[in-house]
């Protein structure tokens, strides 16, 4: 090479200017760099997609009409929680989870939505009795074998979900916070970036909302055996079923039904979800987690009585208040009286402000395992004087017949004596008229009608 020549000679050829090998090189290596994260990001992408698609579909829950009839549990007042968003499908929130669901002629099928965060994965619901978590994969199952102090206190195995996914529940775990904490620290122990929302799991929450481990079948055999009138609803309430939803839910929600209307009591409720978690919007509609006590404590009394809640916003603001100190934490609390007797659990909610005798009956019933807990209005006294003692449809409902109505309710249809009288509530809605033959309505116009028959029979 001659001396003073620019070229320089390398083992890959030759160049001129060195300047511009080490630009080339240096280009090269970012381009291999940009192409190696674009794929690493259309991997991800792809991923995601996949998970977005999975979790986007319609899977099919497993449960007939006869055991689970969408519009004979939900839109029946034992909860406010859900919205029609299209023909025949409700949306609402279970747990963490964003459904929707819709009724087929041969089954029940939920779509999940949801957003893959790590953040949020994994992620227990604020103490729920079935506070749970998914380990991804067979390496993080066998990891809490290895690691059993991460597990909930007092956790056992609730059931095998599949070969990659184990569910562990736990009444009076760790708080909510360290249960995803030890969640996701499983997940990165062994490499995973992140614990996405289990579609199983998810199921999971949503048979439990359901009371599906309770067969309809077999808990109204001797309802239609005791009662005439039971027996002659059945064939068209087939599938009206019993809520268990979040205790600490439940009770604000009936704290806010007291003396009041259906459409004002969502409105209130929405208030109350809209400090909660948001989780996205269905059908231009937004849903949000319900709001923990920590959530709830920042709303004050006078926020409550400008979105209209009225003398209810002192209780809610007591009740929280009360919640807050308890031993152990309010939510803890309330998942205790799942395990109490009815008596001292009307007790322990009747010492609430803006709880009462009905608002107390409703929480137990719809949210604590306490199926003989009888919610006794004006209309559950009509059932109850019509069917079940005509001696007293004379009388004068005051609260002291709340016992009189309850007892009689526990003695023609036992310990599950809840689920019969909410079939028989259900019956008796204006809304769900039209599901009964003629014979069997008893709609407020059918009953003035014959009113104004009787007394023009009189009259002539």
């Amino acid at each position: 090479m001659a001396t003073g020549s620019s070229a320089v000679s390398f083992r890959t050829g030759t160049i001129s200017n060195p300047g511009i090998l080490i630009r080339r090189s240096l280009a090269a290596c970012f381009a291999n760099k940009e192409e190696r994260i674009a794929r690493e990001q259309l991997k991800r992408d792809n991923s995601s997609n996949e998970k977005t698609t999975a979790a986007h579909s319609w899977k099919r829950l497993g449960v007939d009409i006869s055991e689970l009839s969408l519009a004979l549990t939900l839109p029946t007042g034992q909860s406010f929680r859900w919205k029609l968003t299209g023909k025949d499908e409700y949306t609402g929130v279970v747990d963490k989870y964003l459904f929707t669901l819709r009724q087929t002629s041969t089954d029940v099928e939920y779509m999940l939505h949801y957003t893959c965060a790590s953040e949020e994965c994994c992620n227990i619901s604020y103490g729920h009795h079935c506070s749970s978590y998914v380990s991804p994969t067979d390496e993080v199952n066998a990891s809490v074998t290895a690691h059993p102090e991460l597990l909930p206190n007092n956790a056992s195995t609730a059931r095998s979900v599949n070969t990659k996914q184990s569910i562990f529940t736990s009444s009076y775990g760790q708080s909510a916070g360290q249960h995803r904490e030890n969640a996701i620290h499983l997940c990165q122990m062994h490499g995973a970036q992140s614990c996405c929302i289990c579609l199983s799991c998810a199921e999971v929450s949503l048979k439990d909302y359901f009371n599906l481990d309770k067969s309809l079948e077999k808990l109204w055999a001797p309802f239609i055996a005791a009662d005439k009138r039971f027996a002659a609803l059945a064939p068209y309430m087939k599938g009206a079923r019993l809520l268990r939803q979040h205790p600490l839910e439940c009770l604000f929600q009936f704290i806010c039904s007291s003396n009041n209307h259906i459409q004002r009591i969502t409105q209130m409720v929405d208030y109350l979800a809209s400090h909660g978690t948001f989780l996205g919007s269905v059908s231009g509609i937004p849903f949000h987690a319900f709001p923990t006590l920590e959530a709830l404590a920042k709303i004050t009394e006078g926020e409550l009585r400008k979105a209209g809640f009225g003398y209810r916003a002192k209780y809610i603001v007591g009740t929280v208040k009360e919640l807050q100190m308890k031993e152990g934490g309010g939510q803890r609390w309330l998942n205790s009286l799942r395990s109490n007797t009815l008596e001292d659990t009307y007790k322990q909610l009747c010492s609430l402000p803006g709880i009462g005798p009905k608002v107390a009956a409703c929480i137990a019933l719809f949210s604590l395992d306490q199926h003989h807990a009888i919610p006794v209005d004006t209309h559950v006294w009509q059932i109850a004087t019509n069917y079940l003692i005509p001696e007293l449809s004379g009388d004068r409902f005051t609260t002291k017949m709340h016992t009189i109505v309850s007892e009689a309710f526990v003695e023609r249809f036992g310990k599950y004596a809840g689920w019969a009288q909410n079939v028989l509530f259900i019956a008796e809605l204006s809304s769900h008229q039209l599901y009964l033959p003629e014979h069997l309505r008893t709609t407020k116009s059918k009953r003035l009608g014959a009113r104004t028959k009787k007394r023009k029979l009189l009259e002539s």
